[in-house]
C-alpha cells in the first residue's frame, strides 16, 4: 500500500513539474503558435522522459508494465472516439434551441485557434493526463489493489485535477463535476485495461477533448467567451444540459455523461469479448 501512494504521488508530481517546466515556452522570443508548439513539445517530451526513468530507477520495472507500451492505438477505439463526440455535439444542434455559427475568423486568428485546440486541448492533454492517470497511477495501484480500486482512485484523482478550472457555484454544481469526470476517467481507464496500452485511451481522450463541443473547433455553451471556428450558443441554463452556463464546462452535462457511460459499457463488452475468445482458445 505504501508503495501505491508513493507512485500515484510521484505521478502527480511528474504531472505538474512537466506543464510547469512547458511554461518556459513562453519566455522565448517566438511568435506566439511557436511558442504553442514548443510548449507542447516540451511538456510531452518531459513527462515521457521522467516517467521512463522513475520506472526504470525507482520502480526497477519497465514502461510496458504502467501500460505506456504496445499495442498502439486500436482503429475501432478511433472510430469510436470520433462518433460518439460527434453524437454529442450533434444532439446540441438537432434537439436544443440555440444558434450555430461559422465565425469566419481572420486566417492567422483561424490557424492559431486550429494550433492551440489541436495540440493543447488534443494532443498535450490526452498525452499527459493519460500518462498519469492511466499510466503511472492505474498500473502502480492495480498491482497492490486490484483493478477495481485502481480505477476508482485513479479515476478519482484525475476528476480532482480539473476543480481548479471550473467555477464551482453550489454543491449540486460540484457533484456534477466529479461524477461526469470520473465517469470519464473510469471508461479511460477500462480502454487502458481491455488493449493493455494507454494509447487508445489517449487518442479516445484527444477526440473528446476535440470533437463534443467544448473546444475551439466547436464550441457549444450559452454564451461565447472565445474565438473558436463554429459555435453553437444554446438558449438554455439548465445546469444538467450545458454543465455549468459560461465555465466551458458542455462536458459535465447530462448529454456528455450518457457518452461517458455508453464509452463505460462498450468497453466492458469488449473485455467480456476479449475474455470469451481466451476461454474458447483455451
Amino acid at each position: 500500500m505504501k508503495k501505491s501512494i508513493l507512485h500515484t504521488l510521484a505521478a502527480y508530481i511528474i504531472y505538474r513539474v512537466s506543464f510547469d517546466f512547458s511554461l518556459f515556452a513562453y519566455s522565448v522570443d517566438l511568435p506566439g503558435s511557436l511558442q504553442r508548439l514548443l510548449a507542447v513539445s516540451l511538456a510531452i517530451a518531459c513527462i515521457l522522459g521522467l516517467i521512463y526513468l522513475y520506472t526504470k530507477y525507482l520502480m526497477n520495472s519497465s514502461v510496458q508494465e504502467i501500460n505506456l507500451g504496445k499495442p498502439l492505438p486500436d482503429p475501432k477505439w478511433c472510430m469510436i472516439g470520433i462518433i460518439l463526440p460527434c453524437t454529442i455535439s450533434l444532439f446540441y444542434i438537432l434537439f436544443i434551441p440555440g444558434k450555430f455559427r461559422w465565425e469566419n475568423l481572420p486566417l492567422q486568428t483561424m490557424f492559431d485557434t486550429i494550433l492551440l485546440s489541436v495540440f493543447c486541448d488534443g494532443v498535450r492533454a490526452g498525452i499527459m493526463e493519460e500518462v498519469t492517470f492511466r499510466g503511472l497511477m492505474l498500473g502502480s495501484l492495480e498491482k497492490e489493489l486490484g483493478r477495481n480500486k485502481a480505477i476508482m482512485i485513479s479515476s478519482f484523482l484525475f476528476a480532482s485535477i480539473h476543480f481548479d478550472s471550473v467555477e464551482i457555484q453550489s454543491l449540486s454544481d460540484g457533484i456534477l463535476v466529479l461524477g461526469a469526470l470520473m465517469l470519464a476517467g473510469t471508461g479511460l481507464a477500462l480502454i487502458t485495461c481491455q488493449t493493455g496500452s494507454i494509447w487508445s485511451s489517449v487518442v479516445v481522450h484527444m477526440l473528446f477533448n476535440l470533437l463534443s463541443g467544448d473546444s475551439q473547433i466547436i464550441h457549444i455553451d450559452v454564451e461565447q467567451i472565445f474565438p473558436a471556428l463554429w459555435t453553437y450558443t444554446v438558449d438554455s441554463q439548465s445546469h444538467l444540459l450545458v454543465g455549468i452556463p459560461g465555465s466551458r464546462t458542455i462536458d459535465y452535462g447530462i448529454p456528455a455523461i450518457i457518452g461517458f457511460v455508453v464509452l463505460i459499457f462498450i468497453a466492458l463488452f469488449y473485455m467480456r469479448k476479449d475474455n470469451g475468445e481466451q476461454c474458447n482458445y483455451e
